[in-house]
């Protein structure tokens, strides 16, 4: 998978960046936690300030669009976002899903 960052926006009012990237892969489509944690290690954040708007990828293509805002803290972060029970179970599964994928990106 490569992602290339395509534009960055600074919004002072909530705090954040609102990055846009562009991907390219090989293969299955990457998962949430592989896109977050390339993105925080390209922008050099923490793994708990990215939160993955969206990756849009037409079907049958390898290339997509992935839109994501970085928080200052995660704090910030989980002060900005609505979570309902759902929402926070699959949070809990992406968390872990994240922490392996930062190691393998690492490694």
């Amino acid at each position: 998978m490569q992602l290339k960052i395509q534009s960055t926006k600074d919004n002072h009012l909530l705090q954040r960046k609102e990055v846009l990237a562009a991907v390219e892969f090989d293969g299955a489509t990457p998962s949430n936690a592989e896109v977050i944690a390339s993105l925080a290690s390209q922008l050099g954040v923490a793994v708990g300030n990215v939160d993955l708007q969206k990756i849009g990828i037409k079907y049958g293509h390898r290339n997509g669009v992935v839109r994501a805002m970085i928080y200052a803290s995660p704090e910030l972060k989980k002060k900005m976002i609505l979570m309902t029970s759902t929402s926070k179970k699959k949070a809990a599964e992406d968390a872990k899903k994240v922490a392996e994928a930062q190691k393998a990106v690492v490694q």
